[in-house]
């Protein structure tokens, strides 16, 4: 025992183990003294034999302590037998071995291999070993073949290159680059780190080859993916063993070589059950599982021992399958063989368990797991999330003591996958103040529930993130983010991710296509499904819903039909229920309900409840209640617990004030519990995503709410609004219906962004019903007297409503610009990049990104020379395909202003044939005040003025023939039948084109006076004759200059009246002035023959017509209460005046 305590004191002291060193060796002195007649004693068989029997830490320390004791320690052999025993014992602590080797005086080079070997293999430390390379050839220690590979496979543990570079230079130098192990060592580092150049040239320099040789530079050309040279290796091998052959197959696998695998595995006479476990792995992973089961299966029957690996492959085949009970086999025989509580396979089976729906087996496998990690928890969360289970998934979410990124994007991306999307941002957002750098699958999910939730201001923030820590943004990424940015109204900030975006997939034109169509831009739409065949991007079948929708929203039924048909024809795609419910809607709302019901039992399958929701939707907006009826009846028996069919038949009944038939209709929907979805709308407000409800009270500021609503109503009142009460489908008095109104969830949203969305932010709204006629009025109007800008998503389309109009009215706007042709001329005041001058704006059309239009200021004129387009080299290089755009533009040969006008024929007529297209799109819309309001209120949005006329008068013809058949009816005791009232309509306007009345439309252009004459014109103004009365004038010199005009109220008085009284003001002013020479112009040829004289008197006069600047003075005249006299013209006929200076003529119908 005494000699026990003096080992252990010596190697404590030796080791820097004790605390106190001084009074430890004094201690070990009085032993040694008191022991001085001990001779321990030991030798290299004592040590091998001690060595050989040691089993616990303290028997090394006696070891240690003896070799220490007896100078045994300086022996250089029996150190380096007691070094190599520490290192590779387990219940030796390492710094133990770093001690004894920090003492030794002169290590050998095996010593200082085996510490370099234990930093790399045991202790995964391969810069240490490095580092101890540097301590080695600063002690001048000799290497061995052993020492280079050590040091080359820590260069290739740590994927440095550069490093091995240096290392291989000391192989040159000390003469070890003849070692075939040193060779095979070097090859494997240059292959593994990717320079394949440098492998082959080692292998091609080796003296010596052995099988290791060629399996080495084999795996570097595998792990590469490089087939034609690994084949090439491959086939010059002198002996393919297995593992060769293995590999290939591996490789096949992985290039999708499959035949070529299959074809090789076919001819390995020894295979072993690597050959087989790659075989069926390369099944699995190019998508052919029941191929790589067979094959499992016959594994399994030639008796080949299976493992791990072979068995999740099969696992994951069945998952693939969705084969349970082929999954619940395998899993049979890995308990069998007891392989089961490996943790990949139970990986492997929860996944398989919860993709088939056995959660419980899966929820088994997890409980009773042993070595479980992070992605047997992730696979249990998505295992839930699969299922439905989201409440379990997040409990076993918050149990997590570790949780990676995937935890996180897992339970993101569950929640947005079940319609949770304010727990899946509220997650988001506990991730980003955590400061978790969130991966790919978080930031989509989390961007997808943006865009449901209409939180804008948080998809900007996610975007901006995006940029910040520069994520690639790529396919999947970039089409959510269009996605978004198009779902919430943002169309530019769609247009600038999607031309930024390098690669562009068939998802994202889709999501472009889709996204412009539903903002009202139709065609931008069908023109980037243009372009998007242009790039040899071929479209699906989501492609074509965008399209069709696109076609639906516009009313385009002959190009609906076109591109439906191409879709067989052309793209070779058979369409679904969704296009042919399309195609339904298409001919529904255009009024074409009979072909639109032939179309549904030409069906080659059985249509949907949103096929037959189309079809009786258009029976109630045309009014055909006989077929909405038949059909409604019919779809509440097929489908008894649909609300929209109840509600559609309902609607149809109230509107024929069928009460009866309305109750009975809601008795079924009480009889069968089918209860109406309620309209819900989202408004985000600082950051916060508010739900209203129809009738909602529930809101905290729901006073505030009220209060506003009723300021609203006060404001709409004033412009003239009155609720459409036929909008609600009840039994009440107009006063219920009007308060009914008021209690939408849009209008309630609405009030609410009113006072808490400060200007000049839009306020942006989603609903998950289409937006009633009611409460687009509302809206309409609110944002007019509030002067604010709304926008409006409902489960259709976008409604942009701005300055008291809706971008709904942009379909009628982009079908007119088809229909006008534009007229330029000098090309001086055309942008050339961003204007649609050549139809689609350049910029668009050559994908020019959004952030650079800004930039782009160059006119027409600035590409044209000697009549014909002269564009710069370096701008042909950089688009190529601009000289095909403008091959198709013709240039004007005279010099002229640059307008958009209709292209009228040389007479200046345009007879109701050259209107066809207009009256003809107007007219399918249904003969009520709010389709006439709609092209009434294109007027307002610009355009040539022949446009203008032709609506106003195609709407006062249709009220014309409206009142007329009414009349008859009311007054003559003569019913007229409506088809014959429709028959009158489309006679008055000229439906057909064909009309024999020679309706025309007149073009009058102002002809300035001569040298040193003044010019007037004149008009009057009469509401009813008699009636309230007035005149007015407009003075100008010979330039076009106005220098003065001139308005007066005449009270009641005749048209001819006010006319002259026009012209006498006009002669009365021009002598008070002293203007001798006057040119006089008026409309009434009575004035012209009253005031005409054979005298020499001071003027001319002449018959003009379409005095439109004078016209309006007159019309100001009216609200006036005294003759007025302007020096400057009021700003009400500036624009008249503006465009009578440049030439602009005036339109009259005649």
């Amino acid at each position: 025992m005494v000699m026990l305590d003096v080992c252990l004191t010596v190697f404590n002291i030796w080791t820097g183990n004790s605390n106190n060193h001084i009074l430890n060796v004094f201690v070990m002195l009085e032993h040694v003294r008191s022991l001085t007649t001990l001779k321990p004693t030991i030798n290299l068989s004592i040590l091998e034999s001690k060595l050989h029997r040691c089993q616990w830490v303290n028997q090394f320390k006696q070891i240690l302590s003896q070799m220490i004791l007896t100078g045994y320690i300086t022996d250089t052999y029996a150190a380096s037998r007691l070094v190599n025993f520490s290192t590779h014992s387990n219940f030796i602590p390492f710094q133990y071995s770093l001690k004894i080797f920090n003492h030794l005086h002169n290590p050998n080079t095996f010593i200082w291999n085996t510490i370099m070997r234990s930093h790399l293999e045991l202790h995964n430390s391969p810069q240490q070993a490095l580092n101890f390379y540097k301590l080695f050839l600063f002690q001048n220690t000799s290497p061995d073949h052993y020492t280079y590979p050590i040091l080359l496979r820590s260069c290739t543990a740590r994927v440095s290159e550069p490093e091995g570079k240096q290392i291989h230079d000391h192989v040159v130098k000390f003469g070890f680059d003849s070692d075939v192990y040193v060779r095979n060592t070097l090859i494997n580092l240059y292959a593994v780190c990717g320079n394949m150049v440098s492998a082959h040239k080692v292998f091609k320099e080796s003296v010596v080859l052995d099988l290791v040789s060629w399996n080495t530079l084999l795996a570097g050309y595998v792990n590469l993916g490089d087939v034609v040279e690994a084949e090439c290796v491959y086939d010059k091998m002198p002996v393919r063993n297995t593992i060769a052959s293995n590999s290939m197959i591996v490789l096949f696998g992985k290039e999708g070589c499959i035949a070529k695998a299959r074809s090789l595995f076919d001819r390995i006479e020894g295979k072993d059950m690597v050959s087989w476990s790659a075989m069926i792995s390369c099944y699995e992973q190019n998508g052919m599982c029941e191929e790589a089961l067979v094959l499992f299966v016959d594994m399994n029957a030639n008796g080949v021992m299976v493992d791990e690996v072979v068995v999740v492959s099969a696992i994951s085949a069945c998952t693939s399958l969705s084969a349970v009970r082929m999954g619940r086999s395998v899993h049979g025989l890995a308990a069998k063989i007891g392989i089961q509580d490996y943790v990949s396979l139970q990986n492997a089976l929860i996944h398989l368990y919860s993709n088939c729906g056995e959660i419980l087996d899966a929820q088994k496998i997890f409980s009773g797991g042993v070595l479980l990690d992070l992605v047997s928890w992730n696979s249990m969360i998505s295992g839930y999330l699969m299922c439905g289970y989201v409440e379990d998934a997040k409990k076993l979410f918050d149990s997590m003591v570790e949780k990676d990124v995937v935890s996180w994007s897992a339970m993101i991306s569950g929640y947005a996958q079940h319609g949770c999307f304010s727990e899946a941002v509220a997650l988001f957002q506990e991730m980003q103040l955590l400061g978790i750098r969130p991966d790919e699958t978080a930031i989509v999910s989390v961007i997808s529930a943006c865009t449901h939730m209409a939180a804008l201001d948080l998809g900007k923030w996610i975007h901006a993130y995006i940029s910040k820590n520069e994520f690639n943004v790529n396919v999947i990424l970039g089409t959510t983010l269009v996605d978004m940015y198009m779902k919430c109204g943002c169309v530019e900030n769609a247009l600038e991710v999607f031309y930024a975006m390098e690669e562009k997939g068939v998802s994202t034109w889709n999501a472009l296509i889709l996204g412009l169509a539903m903002n009202g831009l139709v065609e931008k739409s069908l023109n980037v499904f243009a372009d998007m065949k242009k790039t040899k991007t071929l479209p699906n079948e989501i492609t074509f819903m965008g399209v069709l929708g696109a076609c639906r929203h516009m009313g385009l039924v002959d190009e609906g039909r076109r591109y439906f048909s191409s879709m067989t024809q052309e793209h070779k795609i058979e369409p679904n229920v969704k296009h042919y419910g399309c195609m339904v809607d298409l001919l529904g709302r255009a009024g074409l309900l009979k072909e639109a019901e032939e179309l549904i039992e030409s069906m080659p399958m059985a249509p949907d409840v949103a096929t037959w929701g189309a079809l009786l939707g258009a029976c109630r907006k045309h009014h055909n209640n006989e077929m909405g009826e038949r059909l409604g009846r019919k779809l509440i028996q097929l489908q008894p617990d649909h609300d929209g069919f109840h509600v559609l038949l309902s609607n149809i009944y109230a509107s024929k004030g069928n009460w009866g038939d309305v109750l009975e209709i809601r008795g079924i929907m009480a009889q069968h519990g089918v209860v109406k979805m309620p309209g819900c709308s989202m408004i985000e407000a600082n950051g916060i995503v508010h739900e209203f409800l129809a009738g909602d009270k529930t809101h905290p500021q729901i006073k505030d709410i009220e209060h506003m609503l009723n300021e609203v109503a006060a404001k709409l009142k004033i412009e003239g609004y009155a609720p459409i009460t036929s909008e609600v489908s009840l039994d009440i008095d107009e006063e219920e219906k009007e308060t009914a109104l008021f209690s939408h969830s849009e209008k309630l949203a609405v009030a609410f962004g009113l006072i808490t969305i400060p200007l000049p932010a839009p306020i942006r709204i989603i609903k998950n019903l289409r937006i009633c006629n009611d409460c687009h009025t509302v809206v309409k109007l609110i944002s007019k007297a509030f002067d604010r800008e709304i926008v409006v998503r409902d489960r259709h389309r976008f409604h942009h409503f701005k300055h008291g109009s809706c971008s709904s009215l942009k379909i009628l706007t982009q079908i007119f610009w088809r229909i006008l042709p534009g007229c330029w001329g000098l090309g001086d005041q055309i942008n050339f990049w961003t204007d649609e001058w050549c139809g689609q704006p350049l910029c668009h059309s050559l994908y020019i990104p959004a952030y650079l239009h800004n930039l782009l200021t160059a006119k027409v004129e600035d590409f044209i020379a000697n009549n014909s387009w002269c564009i710069p080299t370096s701008v042909h290089q950089l688009f190529p395909n601009l000289g095909q755009l403008l091959s198709q533009v013709i240039i004007p040969m005279e010099p002229k202003e640059d307008r958009l006008l209709w292209k009228t024929p040389p007479s200046g007529l345009l007879t109701c044939k050259d209107s066809h297209l207009i009256s003809t799109f107007i007219f399918r819309l249904p003969l009520c005040a709010k389709a006439l309001e709609l092209a009434a209120s294109y007027c307002q949005l610009g355009g040539s003025p022949q446009c203008h006329i032709v609506i106003l008068s195609a709407i006062i013809n249709v009220i014309d023939s409206i009142w007329y058949t009414r009349n008859q009816g009311r007054f003559n005791n003569s019913k007229v039948p409506w088809q014959t009232a429709i028959s009158l309509v489309c006679s008055n306007v000229s439906l057909s084109g064909n009309n024999n009345k020679k309706v025309l439309l007149r073009w009058f252009c102002g002809i300035p006076p001569i040298a040193n004459w003044i010019k007037c014109n004149i008009d009057g103004a009469v509401l009813g004759s008699p009636g309230q009365s007035s005149c007015g004038g407009l003075f100008r010199d010979s330039s076009g200059v106005c220098i003065g005009c001139f308005a007066e109220n005449l009270g009641v008085q005749t048209d001819f009246y006010a006319e002259l009284m026009g012209a006498i003001n006009a002669i009365e002013i021009a002598s008070s002035k002293n203007w001798q020479s006057l040119w006089l112009e008026t409309e009434s040829k009575l004035v012209q023959m009253a005031i005409a004289s054979t005298l020499s008197i001071p003027w001319q006069i002449r018959n003009r017509e379409g005095n439109s600047c004078a016209d309006k003075l007159a019309n100001i005249g009216v609200s006036l209460s005294s003759f007025t006299w302007w020096n400057e013209p009021p700003t009400q006929i500036l624009a008249e005046i503006f465009c009578n200076r440049l030439g602009f003529p005036n339109y009259r119908f005649s």
